[in-house]
């Protein structure tokens, strides 16, 4: 037997130790860079810089006139060219985007109450990134757009510093909540321009933490209400894109039946409105050339700080936006690609250099990307995934040197709305029209006037009140009226006297009152409008225009002695100058009383008009009254049988008449859809509408849908389903512009599956569970999800290495060779 001697062992004690110390890192990385965080290196982190903008789109090419942001960004980083939204709205996407969860898991649904209200601010909001971030290390900071509906009444949790928008996206008069305090902006551009505003603090900030001596790296959001309305521009950039248009895709102005009803019930575009839309995406493009000149202004910041080589900036938008897509005259909120594609651009270090990746990137991606650079585990609540794998683009496998690309999802849900209220899923697509979606006060109101009647619909029952949680929900119950009550007149006829008896007196009482007025009018001019100011013009004109040589002043004696008392008093040509100043005032003034006097007399022809107007429906209700009245006596003095068919007649003709006057009245308010009105008052700014004013309807309160979008080598697709049961199905690889649903040609098998993965989406919690990739069945995408975690649990203990990262070994070396061929 060989002998050890003491040197031999000491010798491999010392070996041992140095082996298990340098195994001990390598099996618990994340834990091992917390704890040199934790002694004092946290200055060796990146620091992080968001910048988001609002409704910014890609399907109608609005950020390529940014061209300094495509050299410093899209030039010198990574374009994710597949960058969606998970919900098409703005505050459910900027939810989704502080949280990383998908919005059926934040519960924020809307612009409305719901968002930034109780159930958020209790629970939500105390689980945003900004929280994370601070937990993982860094200084926070935010500036700029928060949420649609906050108050500015507090600070949210996980910021250090704070300098909010109070409200909805504005460029001039608003308030800010700076760190508690609120600071009014007004309406001048140099002091109060939102995008140069909150730049500028930005930028500040970030100069005076990189000046300090602090261990803490900066994680800050810069966001942005350019391009959203009211489109101020800055007044330098006025004048841009004269010629600019909305871009005329095929889907521009295009008809679509086979849609979900609001498409199928939006008229398609005439002059006003197309005109109105190249308007528009001119002065959307106009704001984004200040947002382009303040990214070029951080950048040039971070140059002068000398924390660009040691700074992630990521660009992108909350949702894209539509210009007449599908006759919709402008807005968001649908799930075609105009509206859930958005932009995301990443620069930083390790990051390669103008190179465009084709994997999918969602919003709730952009938390975990940021605690992935920060060096912490993204939480379990979040639904998204790091990006930097992607980012960075090959993995290096430092046990067998080879190198690989990460492993990634390619499907993912887009939704909107809430789940069905309760007691509605017996409810039919044709019934969906009786359902009522207005304000929760008006819904309460309702409720309360009628004693909150429950389900089923009854005769006696006009309305039902249906509630699932906080929420209320109410729906029209169509009474079926008998005939013995659509024939009995009796009580109808007295109520129908009163009415117009009352009617009449009423139109009475107001005819007299503009009587009145009319007297007072007529007065008011005689005595003082056109006596007073009959020679007003005449004097002015005498007393202005010089005299004609070798000819006498035209001028009335007291003209005449006013000139002759000014030539004796006054003789320097100062005083007569302030004499004259003085004569043009007390004119002026004598002129804007005469157009005051003006007006009345148009308003004393208004009313006139008013009155005749008055006066013939008094005639046509006096004599529709006289016609009714002779019907019944006719039919008093007919049979008891002629008189009930008679009587029973005129009671549905009147029914009749009622239900097509409620009809075109709903038709007229756009009843069940978001509307807008276009004036020439309404933009502030240039570039201005000169064109006619008019209303569109372009989205309901009511449209909830799911739906599965996919993307990979073999399949390019998205499938939604409607909460009424209404079904879309579109294949962008034959069909880009999404102008046919193919729905109808769909496998029975097909649609089975698509709808199981989307069913099993909209449940989905965490990143686990939501990190899809399509399959043909469950086994498939569990052994997937199972690759994916085994993938995870390796990079978390070292063994896979993000980009060309080499270890001095064999197997390290033969790594550096495959990535030498791989880039030849």
């Amino acid at each position: 037997m060989k002998t050890f001697s003491s040197e031999t062992a000491t010798n491999f004690l010392y070996i041992t130790c140095v082996l298990l110390a340098l195994l001990i890192p390598n099996t618990d990385g994340r834990r091992g860079r917390r704890r040199k965080f934790k002694r004092g290196y946290l200055s060796n982190r990146p620091n992080i810089i968001f910048i988001m903008a609002d409704d910014l789109d890609v399907t109608l090419g609005s950020p390529d006139v940014m061209r300094k942001t495509n050299v410093l960004l899209r030039q010198q980083g990574v374009t994710f060219k597949n960058a969606f939204t998970t919900s098409p709205l703005c505050c459910p996407s900027r939810s989704s985007i502080l949280t990383g969860r998908y919005t059926h898991n934040h519960h924020v649904h809307s612009n409305n109450k719901n968002c930034s209200g109780p159930g958020w601010i209790n629970k939500e909001e105390k689980e945003t990134m900004g929280v994370f971030m601070q937990q993982a290390g860094y200084q926070t900071a935010y500036f700029g757009k928060y949420l649609n509906n906050y108050d500015g009444g507090r600070v949210p949790p996980g910021w250090d510093h704070w300098n909010a928008l109070r409200g909805n996206s504005r460029f001039y008069n608003y308030t800010l909540n700076i760190n508690g305090k609120l600071k009014r902006h007004n309406h001048e551009y140099k002091k109060d321009y939102f995008t140069n505003v909150i730049t500028d603090q930005s930028m500040d900030y970030f100069t005076k933490h990189s000046l300090k001596a602090n261990d803490k790296p900066l994680f800050m959001v810069v966001s942005h209400s350019a391009p959203h309305g009211p489109e101020d521009g800055a007044p330098h950039h006025y004048d841009k894109f004269p010629d600019a248009k909305a871009p005329r895709h095929p889907n521009y102005n295009f008809t679509s039946l086979d849609k979900h009803w609001i498409i199928r019930n939006t008229p398609p575009l005439n002059n006003v409105t197309s005109q109105f839309t190249d308007v528009l995406h001119r002065k959307r493009l106009i704001t984004l050339l200040a947002l382009d000149d303040a990214i070029e202004n951080l950048f040039i910041m971070l140059m002068k700080t000398g924390q660009l080589h040691n700074t992630y900036v990521f660009f992108s938008s909350d949702h894209g936006y539509h210009l007449g897509q599908f006759n919709q005259v402008k807005g968001k909120s649908q799930p075609y690609e105009s509206d859930i594609r958005i932009p995301l651009y990443m620069r930083g270090p390790k990051i390669p250099k103008g190179e465009v990746r084709e994997e999918i990137a969602l919003n709730i991606d952009l938390a975990p990307t940021f605690l992935d650079i920060a060096g912490a585990k993204p939480n379990k609540i979040m639904d998204g995934t790091s990006l930097m794998d992607v980012a960075v683009g090959t993995i290096y496998n430092s046990i067998n040197g080879r190198v690989m690309k990460p492993i990634w999802k390619d499907s993912f849900l887009v939704e909107r709305g809430k789940l069905k209220p309760v007691g509605l899923n017996e409810t039919k697509s044709q019934e969906v029209d009786t359902l009522m979606f207005p304000s929760l006060r008006k819904i309460q109101k309702l409720c309360l006037k009628y004693g909150y009647p429950k389900p089923p619909c009854t005769p006696e029952k006009k309305i039902v009140c249906y509630s699932s949680g906080d929420q209320i929900y109410v729906q029209k119950c169509s009474v079926e009226v008998s005939e013995t009550e659509r024939c009995s007149c009796t009580r109808d006829e007295k109520t129908e006297k009163t009415l117009s008896e009352a009617e009449e007196n009423r139109v009475k009482s107001l005819l007299k009152q503009l009587e009145q007025q009319f007297e007072r009018l007529k007065r008011r001019i005689k005595r003082h409008g056109l006596r007073y100011f009959k020679n007003i013009l005449k004097s002015k004109q005498e007393l202005l225009q010089p005299a004609v040589k070798g000819q006498p002043l035209n001028l009335t004696t007291s003209a005449k002695q006013k000139i002759n008392l000014i030539n004796q008093t006054l003789a320097t040509i100062s005083q007569k100058r302030k004499l004259e100043m003085l004569l043009d005032k007390q004119i002026e003034r004598k002129l804007q009383e005469l157009e005051y006097w003006q007006k009345q007399r148009e308003k004393l022809t208004k009313n006139r008009n008013i009155k005749k107007k008055l006066e013939k429906r008094l005639t046509q209700k006096i004599y529709k009254e006289e016609q009714f009245n002779l019907l019944i006596k006719e039919n008093d003095d007919s049979t008891v049988n002629n008189s009930t068919t008679t009587s029973s007649c005129i009671c549905e003709k009147k029914q009749k008449i009622k239900k097509e006057r409620k009809k075109s009245s709903k038709k007229r308010r756009g009843y069940k859809m978001n509307c807008f009105s276009m004036s020439k008052k309404h933009w502030k700014t240039p570039p201005y509408w000169t064109g006619p004013e008019f209303v569109a309807c372009t989205n309901t309160a009511n449209s909830t849908y799911w739906c599965l979008r996919t993307i990979n080598s073999t399949h390019n697709f998205l499938y939604c389903e409607y909460w009424t049961g209404f079904v879309e199905y579109f294949d962008m690889q034959t069909d880009p512009y999404q102008l046919y649903n193919k729905a109808d040609n769909m496998t029975a098998d097909f649609q089975k599956e698509l709808s199981s993965q989307l069913q099993y989406m909209r449940k989905c919690r965490g990143a686990k569970e939501c990190f899809l990739k399509a399959s043909q069945s469950f086994s498939v995408r569990r052994d997937m999800l199972r690759k994916w975690r085994r993938y995870e649990r390796k990079k978390r203990h070292g063994i896979f290495v993000r980009g060309p990262f080499i270890r001095d070994s064999t197997a390290s070396r033969e790594g550096a060779r495959k990535i030498k061929t791989s880039k030849s």
